[in-house]
């Protein structure tokens, strides 16, 4: 693959995602300094919710490093998957118990059949979760608990220091794709289960991440894992190189969720509407 990053157009696309994320850093310091809105000009951005540039910003992510932190070390591991699969704090707090101590299968089951009964939301929106595996008429949090969970907590993969390696290990087991396992290897590189020397030099491909990098480079061919990882590095090298403070700061990982949210601006767009978390419990 030859990248053909020194067109005029591919530098000019380069620094349109450098203003992006540049600009959805600045919107976070300054709501992070208690600025008032609001915090940018830009509309898209002012109207839209985006993630952080850096993952660990992000209000779930450190919420979920909370829920985990005094979990004993031997079921953290198992903690951050289930946390991805739901990425909703309300289900990890019910399942809080079924975790702690080891995973009690029988016990979480009862816990989301309850919420689903009560009508409370179970799964996030913020991952698709496919329920390819599912038996047909089993309730999708059933599947996730009997077909993923429980398999993976009684055959843990083997965690090495080496963000791919784990990466490659997880997805031998059932509805891990490169996306979701790659959140869960992010969560154990973010908060210590592992220690990858590879944090700046690879990231999973995610299809929101993929459509970044059409949009930037222009290449309309099937990427894969390897070519993406060049490109993800070559975007991260534009961003240090135009403000090597805020580039630096941004793992490789960070640049994929970085592309993926880049793809939904340029679309105009992104899912929801932009509502502080303040209002949204009201």
């Amino acid at each position: 693959m030859k990248i053909l990053a020194n067109t005029e157009s591919v530098k000019n696309r380069l620094d349109c995602f450098w203003r992006f994320v540049e600009e959805r850093e600045r919107i976070r310091v300054k709501k992070a300094s208690g600025k008032a809105r609001p915090w940018t000009d830009d509309e898209l951005l002012r109207t839209y919710h985006f993630c952080n540039v850096r993952r660990a910003d992000d209000r779930v992510t450190k919420w979920v490093g909370d829920w985990v932190e005094h979990m004993p070390m031997e079921e953290k591991w198992f903690a951050f998957a289930v946390a991805r699969w739901f990425n909703q704090p309300e289900t990890l707090l019910q399942l809080h118990g079924s975790i702690y101590k080891g995973w009690r299968a029988h016990n979480a089951t009862a816990v989301l059949k309850r919420m689903h009964d009560n009508g409370q939301p179970i799964f996030r929106g913020s991952y698709i979760i496919t329920g390819a595996f599912s038996n047909k008429g089993q309730p999708k949090y059933e599947s996730v608990v009997d077909k993923v969970l429980t398999p993976l907590w009684k055959n843990p993969p083997k965690l090495v220091d080496n963000n791919e390696q784990s990466w490659t290990n997880l997805m031998a087991y059932t509805g891990f794709g490169s996306f979701m396992a790659g959140q869960v290897v992010a969560d154990w590189q973010t908060f210590g289960i592992i220690h990858g020397k590879d944090v700046n030099t690879w990231a999973p491909l995610g299809p929101g991440s993929a459509r970044g990098i059409h949009w930037i480079f222009q290449n309309h061919y099937k990427l894969g894992q390897a070519d993406a990882v060049k490109l993800m590095t070559y975007c991260r090298q534009h961003l240090i190189m135009r403000n090597a403070t805020l580039g630096l700061t941004l793992s490789l990982h960070d640049v994929q969720n970085c592309l993926c949210e880049f793809s939904k601006y340029t679309r105009g767009y992104a899912k929801t509407k932009y509502q502080p978390y303040e209002e949204q419990l009201l």
